[in-house]
Parts: structure tokens; sequence; C-alpha cells
């Protein structure tokens, strides 16, 4: 049973169940189980015995909370259905990704774990955090929503303005988004980066998406970043990221005929 057999959640398939319904406890569990009901009710009410605090902590009723806390990509991937841009607020406000081959060493049983081929990505986070990004206890600054596409700002930006675009839908390369979906993201950026430069008075911007791991995608959720742009930021083009490579008109022609095919 894998992420790709099991039916995710779709609001759409819920009715209105009744007027209110109470949840008994703020763990993630029960926040999560209130996300889920306030799709079938009109309110949701959730009694937690900690007192609410504006300042992120243990609390007394979370004893296991001091720790540091691991979330598997089944459990992004569930939250993202629920909660879109889960994973980017999460690595915005301080948490990480790892990879559970590459970047530590697993000993079981007396052997350890090779490192494989593909990336098997976590999310280490304390406790508090993880509840708090599901509380909407960390802000999110919101700028754009539609059946499609969900954007908010970067809570540590490059730029005034820096903006993540998501699909509501997680894909995690381009080559899974449906051309529908394609179109309506698209639609969305184009609307947004004028929008987004006119605000902080940016005379241009950036639009980019790391689009695999090797291109630097830390989130198996694709997304675009629009990074105002200003003559003096220093940030320089596209270009100075890469040291160029040197291509005769043969390479550029089998690369393109390559490319062709595998349309």
């Amino acid at each position: 049973m894998t992420l790709a057999t099991v039916p995710r959640y779709d609001r759409d398939r819920l009715s209105t169940v009744g007027d209110h319904a109470m949840v008994v406890g703020a763990s993630m569990a029960g926040l999560l189980t209130a996300r889920v009901l306030a799709d079938g009710f009109e309110e949701v009410t959730v009694i937690e015995r900690d007192s609410p605090s504006d300042e992120p902590g243990v609390r007394r009723g979370v004893p296991q909370g001091r720790h540091v806390h691991l979330l598997k990509e089944t459990g992004r991937a569930t939250l993202e259905d629920l909660l879109p841009g889960y994973g980017e607020e999460l690595l915005s406000a301080g948490g990480l990704m790892i990879d559970m081959l590459s970047d530590f060493v697993a000993y079981q049983k007396g052997s350890v774990l090779v490192p494989g081929p593909t990336r098997i990505p976590a999310y280490f986070a304390t406790r508090p955090l993880f509840e708090r990004i599901v509380a909407g206890e960390i802000p999110s600054h919101a700028v754009y929503e539609d059946e499609t596409a969900y954007a908010f700002l970067d809570v540590n930006p490059l730029a005034p303005g820096h903006t993540l675009v998501i699909p509501k839908e997680p894909y995690e390369r381009l080559d899974k988004v449906p051309p529908s979906v394609a179109g309506d993201l698209f639609a969305a950026i184009a609307e947004l980066a004028p929008a987004i430069e006119a605000a902080v008075a940016a005379p241009g911007g950036l639009i980019a998406a790391h689009n695999g791991a090797a291109a630097g995608q830390e989130v198996p959720h694709l997304h675009w970043h629009i990074v105002p742009r200003f003559e003096d930021d220093g940030a320089g083009a596209i270009h100075a990221l890469f040291d160029g490579v040197e291509m005769d008109d043969e390479e550029l022609a089998a690369t393109a005929a390559e490319i062709r095919e595998h349309q």
C-alpha cells in the first residue's frame, strides 16, 4: 500500500453533517480531526486543557514534546491534502528536510542501510512547531487562492514580496502536473507577478521552480517562486548560477532532436 494506490482526501465527497462538532484535545490528531470535521460541520470547537500561549513552547499535556519529531513523506502528503502548503511553511518556519538514505546512517539488526538511487525525504521539527502550523498559529500571509492554486509570502524571503505558488493537489515534478492544472497555475502566476512587483515597487521579477532534487528541490511538492528584483539587489541574471557549457551546432541539433523525441 503506497501513496500511489491509496485514495487521497477529497473534501468534495463530504456533505454537511450537522451544525456543531466538538473535539477533545489539541494534539496533532485532534487538530487534524477538527480540520476534517470542518468540511462537514458549520462550526467545530476544540477543547484543550492546556492554556493557550502566544509563545512557542512545550505544553504540559505533551510530555514527549521536548524531543525532535519526525514526519515521514506519507504523513507530509496527507497533511498537504488537508492543509495545502504545509511542507513549505514547515521548512520556512525552521523545520528541516533530510534524506533518510544519504543524510544519516541507519543501523538496524546488525546491518547498515545502504544509500540508494532515490531519496526518502523526511521532515524534522519540534512537536510545538508541527502543532502550531496545523493550528494556524504560525503566520501564513496568503495573497491568492482559487480552486487550483494557493500562494503565500515566504517567511524567509529573498526579497520583499517573495511569494510561493503551489498547486493544491501535490505533484512532485512538472511532468506529473495535468495540462489543465498547469494552465490554471500559470494563469495564477501571470496574474500574481505584476501585482507583487507593483506592491513592492520592483522593476522586474524572477519566476522559477526547482524541478527535482538535482535542481535543488527540497519539498516533493512542486512550487514556484516569484521573487521581485531590483536594480541594486546584486543577484545577477540566472546565467550567474552556472559556469556554462560549450556546444557546437551538431551537438545543439542532436539535443534538439532528443527533446522533440521525448515530447
